[in-house]
């Protein structure tokens, strides 16, 4: 279970940031491909900017699956 977790969320970090860069410019870019934009733009504030979308982009996966695993635990 544990392994097969690590490779769905592998997938996921991966995919987040690798399919926009193949797909092109998007309007509004996601939130991997913003702080990739932002911190290569320079600086400690373009840092500062990427850290909080990624703190972002971390709570909102949190939030679907704290609740998601609950639900699927009450199942079984």
């Amino acid at each position: 279970p544990l392994a097969s977790g690590a490779l769905v969320v592998g997938a996921f970090v991966l995919g987040s940031l690798v399919v926009p860069l193949v797909i092109g410019p998007n309007a509004p870019a996601t939130l991997a491909e913003y702080a990739r934009a932002v911190q290569a733009s320079g600086g400690l504030e373009g840092r500062a900017l990427a850290n909080a979308a990624l703190v972002i982009t971390s709570l909102l996966a949190l939030a679907i699956a704290f609740p998601l695993a609950r639900m699927l635990g009450r199942r079984g």
